[in-house]
C-alpha cells in the first residue's frame, strides 16, 4: 500500500512556520555543550570529532557518523509534537549541525503498533507551493519488520516516521466484496421497505398519527436509498464534475436522513404532549415537515459547497466525499474556522 503525503500536509503552512522558527533558534545558543531536559522538550548541544551517539529520551536514539574535524550538533526532541503537526506516530526530532553531515541514523519507538507501512521522513519547507510537508527523499528505512524503527538519512532537518493503516492486498479485495454485498443487501432491503409501505399505504392513511409516522419512515428510506445508490455508482474521481455532483447529493440525502429521523422523534413528542388536542392539521404538518426536513439539509449542503469548491477542497483526493482533512468544513455541521492543520490520526502513524 502506497502512502500519499498530501494527506498529511498543513493547509495553511503553520507547521512550516513553527518548525522553521525552531531551526533558526538552534543556531543561536552558545557554542558550549549543554543539555536541557524538561517533561515536554529536550534541547541538547554537543561538540564531537568523529561520531556522535546519544539516547535523547526513552523513545529516540540518534547516531551521527562524521568524516573528522570538530563539529557541534544541536538536537531538539519533542514529547508531544505529534499533537500539533500532521498525523504522526512517534517523536519529532529536529537536528542541526555546524557543518555538513551525510550519515545520520535515528531509532524511534512507535506509539501504535497496529499501524504499518513505515516511512522515514523529514519536513520539506518548499513542497506543495511553499506550504510544506513530509517527504522521504534521502531517508531510508533500515528494516521494516524491526521494532523500534531505525532510519538512515543523508541530511539534517526535522525528522520523524509516518505510518498508515495496513491492509494486505488479498484481504483488501475481500473487504471490497463484503462492502459491495453489504451495500447491495441494504439497497434491496430499502426497496422492499418502500414496496411494503406502498401496499399498506391506504390503510395507514386513516389514522392521523400513523400516517405522519409512515411519511417519516418513507422519507428516511428514500434518503438512505439515494445515498447508497449514488455512492455505489460514483465512488471514484474518474469524472471530477460527476464526483462533485455525487458528493453534493450524497451529503444532502444523508443530512435529510438525519433530519427526518428528528422529525419522527418530534412527532412522537408532539403527540405525547397533545393527547386530546387536535393540534395542527395533516396538511399543515406535511408542508412544515417537507419544508424544514429537506430545506435545512439543502441550505447546509449549499453553504458547504460554496465555502470549499472555489478553493478546490470540497472533494477528497481519493474518493467522492467531503474533504474534511484539508477544508474547514466538518461533516453535516459545516463548522467554519476550526483548526484543520492536523488530520485524523487514522491517516498516518508515528513520529
Amino acid at each position: 500500500m502506497g502512502f500519499d503525503f498530501t494527506t498529511v500536509t498543513s493547509t495553511k503552512g503553520v507547521s512550516s512556520t513553527f518548525l522553521l522558527s525552531l531551526e533558526t533558534f538552534t543556531g543561536g545558543p552558545t557554542n558550549e555543550s549543554f543539555d536541557i531536559d524538561t517533561p515536554l522538550i529536550r534541547l541538547n548541544k554537543t561538540t564531537f570529532t568523529d561520531n556522535f551517539n546519544a539516547e535523547l529520551n526513552s523513545s529516540v536514539e540518534i547516531n551521527v557518523v562524521s568524516d573528522g574535524g570538530n563539529k557541534s550538533i544541536t538536537v531538539i526532541t519533542f514529547v508531544s509534537m505529534h499533537n500539533v503537526l500532521s498525523a504522526i506516530n512517534g517523536r519529532v526530532v529536529l537536528v542541526q549541525s555546524s557543518s555538513a553531515v551525510n550519515n545520520v541514523s535515528f531509532t524511534f519507538d512507535i506509539f501504535d503498533n497496529a499501524l504499518k507501512n513505515t516511512k522515514c521522513v523529514f519536513w520539506n519547507f518548499s513542497v506543495f507551493e511553499g506550504i510544506g510537508g513530509w517527504e522521504d527523499e534521502g531517508c531510508t528505512l533500515v528494516n521494516p519488520l524491526n521494532r523500534p524503527v531505525t532510519c538512515n538519512c543523508n541530511h539534517m532537518t526535522s525528522f520523524s516516521i509516518l505510518m498508515s493503516p495496513y491492509v494486505p492486498d488479498g484481504l483488501k479485495s475481500l473487504l471490497d466484496y463484503i462492502t459491495y454485498i453489504g451495500v447491495g443487501i441494504s439497497i434491496c432491503s430499502l426497496i422492499i421497505c418502500l414496496i411494503i409501505e406502498a401496499v399498506i399505504w391506504r390503510k395507514i392513511r386513516r389514522n392521523h398519527t400513523s400516517y405522519l409516522c409512515h411519511v417519516s419512515v418513507v422519507n428516511i428510506s428514500v434518503s438512505l436509498l439515494m445515498g447508497f445508490i449514488i455512492g455505489a455508482f460514483i465512488s471514484d474521481k474518474t469524472f471530477s464534475q460527476a464526483c462533485t455532483a455525487a458528493t453534493f447529493l450524497t451529503h444532502f440525502f444523508y443530512l435529510a436522513l438525519f433530519f427526518w429521523m428528528l422529525a419522527s422523534a418530534l412527532l412522537l413528542l408532539y403527540r405525547t404532549v397533545k393527547v386530546f388536542d387536535g393540534g395542527l392539521s395533516k396538511r399543515s404538518m406535511l408542508v412544515i415537515g417537507f419544508t424544514l426536513w429537506y430545506g435545512a439539509p439543502l441550505v447546509i449542503a449549499i453553504i458547504t459547497i460554496a465555502a470549499t469548491l472555489p478553493s478546490e477542497v470540497y472533494v477528497r483526493y481519493n474518493g467522492c466525499w467531503l474533504n474534511w482533512v484539508q477544508s474547514p468544513v466538518r461533516l453535516c455541521g459545516a463548522r467554519i474556522g476550526d483548526n484543520c492543520d492536523k488530520p485524523p490520526n487514522s491517516v498516518a502513524g508515528d513520529v
